[in-house]
């Protein structure tokens, strides 16, 4: 539903995919309609006797009657809830409007931050953005991405990412295919050394702008080439 790539809407029926802060909106709006069929179904509304032949006491299972601006619901769910209620919500987002998004549902968020300051002030927000809300603040847990270069000895590992980001140098045509995958854009057609202009993108607006905009740096091959940005 918030996913960023146009070829993915086309699975659903879409040429284009809703402009990016329109599908948190409707996501806002899906997740109210599962969570009350998630409690659609009384915590004890199961009987199961086998002696009367009832599975469930239909005056604990409830229709929803819901009616939002993008979907509609009469519900019940036609199974009972899992003994948890509900699964664990489990998020990813790095755009205000996917911080707003996790900060009112998420249990859990999968991050990207370039270097632990950054990542210290994207936990302070959506801290700041659930307490907003009315939630408790250590209710969702931030869980950040890194990459790990392993060896056998510090000097090994050191050695190691060395090549890796030599390799990066020599050939950038996976790094552009990437950005162009989260952008939506073709960035083949950019010069590579001359300053990058911000890049505005109805796709992976986070993650784009966390590689481009977000890395200080001016040119093209200079983001590509910034071992933080994930070279």
């Amino acid at each position: 539903m918030t996913a960023h790539n146009d070829r993915t809407a086309q699975n659903f029926g879409l040429e284009r995919h809703h402009e990016h802060d329109q599908r948190y909106e409707i996501a806002d709006e899906w997740i109210q309609v599962v969570d009350k069929l998630w409690q659609s179904w009384e915590p004890d509304a199961v009987v199961a006797d086998p002696e009367t032949g009832m599975y469930a006491d239909f005056r604990k299972v409830h229709p929803i009657n819901f009616t939002g601006k993008y979907f509609k619901s009469r519900g019940p769910l036609n199974m009972p809830p899992g003994p948890q209620r509900r699964p664990v919500i489990c998020q990813a987002g790095l755009s205000p409007a996917g911080r707003e998004f996790a900060s009112k549902y998420s249990d859990t968020i999968v991050a990207v931050a370039r270097g632990v300051e950054q990542a210290k002030r994207y936990r302070d927000d959506v801290r700041a953005r659930m307490a907003g809300h009315g939630r408790n603040p250590d209710d969702c847990k931030v869980m950040f991405s890194v990459s790990i270069v392993l060896g056998e000895t510090v000097e090994e590992a050191k050695a190691k990412k060395a090549r890796a980001e030599a390799a990066l140098i020599s050939d950038l045509q996976p790094r552009l295919a990437f950005l162009s995958f989260l952008s939506g854009m073709d960035f083949s057609k950019f010069p590579l050394d001359e300053p990058l202009a911000e890049v505005k993108t109805n796709a992976s607006r986070g993650l784009t702008m966390l590689l481009t905009s977000g890395t200080g740096k001016s040119s093209l091959r200079e983001m590509l080439t910034d071992p933080a940005s994930g070279g």
